[in-house]
C-alpha cells in the first residue's frame, strides 16, 4: 500500500485549503496568486503521495509537508516576482498611515536583519547546516545525502550554530 493511502485526500485538502491560502497570502499579499499556489501545492502533494514518493507517517506529517510546499512556492513566486503562468507580481502601494500589519511587517523585517547578521557571524559549515535544516526543512538524512556528511556531524553543526546564536542573542542589549 503506498504511503498516505489511508488519508482521504479530498477531505484533507478541504480541511487545510483555507489555512494554505492564508499562508500564501501572508507571503505574497496577492489573493488570486495565493489561491493558485495553494492549489499547486495540493496537486503536487497528492501526486507525490500517489506515486509513493512521499512517505506520510501521519495526517500531521502530511499537513506539515503540504504547508511547507505552499510556503516554498509562495516564497519562490515572490523572489521571482512572477506568479502562476508567469504573471508579473506588482508590489502593493504603501498605505499613507501604517496599520498593525505594516508595523508587524516592520518588526519581522528587523528580526530578519538581526538573524541575517547573527547567521553571518557563524562558520560556513554551521550556517549551511542551519539553512538546510530550518530554511529548506530537510531531515538530517536528506541533509546527509546532499552534503555527503554523517548525520552526527550535521546534528553537531546545527546544535553548535544554535548555541552560538542563542549566546549572541542573550548578550544583546534588549533596548538597542
Amino acid at each position: 500500500m503506498p504511503a498516505g493511502a489511508d488519508i482521504d485526500w479530498a477531505e484533507f485538502f478541504a480541511l487545510y485549503r483555507a489555512l494554505a491560502v492564508r499562508l500564501a497570502l501572508g507571503i505574497t499579499a496577492h489573493p488570486a496568486l495565493a489561491e493558485d499556489l495553494a492549489q499547486e501545492a495540493a496537486r503536487s502533494t497528492f501526486e507525490r503521495a500517489r506515486a509513493g514518493e512521499l512517505a506520510v507517517e501521519s495526517r500531521e506529517h502530511a499537513r506539515n509537508y503540504f504547508l511547507r510546499a505552499v510556503r516554498n512556492l509562495a516564497a519562490s513566486a515572490l523572489r521571482g516576482r512572477r506568479g502562476a503562468g508567469g504573471t508579473e507580481i506588482a508590489r502593493a502601494a504603501p498605505s499613507p498611515e501604517p496599520g498593525p500589519l505594516d508595523l508587524a511587517a516592520a518588526r519581522e523585517r528587523d528580526a530578519g536583519e538581526r538573524l541575517r547578521a547573527l547567521l553571518g557571524g557563524l562558520p560556513a559549515a554551521e550556517r549551511e547546516a542551519l539553512a538546510l535544516r530550518y530554511l529548506e526543512g530537510l531531515s538530517y538524512r536528506e541533509m546527509s545525502a546532499r552534503c555527503a556528511a554523517p548525520i552526527s556531524t550535521l546534528q553537531a553543526r546545527v546544535e553548535a550554530g544554535l548555541r552560538k546564536i542563542r549566546g549572541r542573542i542573550g548578550n544583546e542589549d534588549p533596548d538597542a
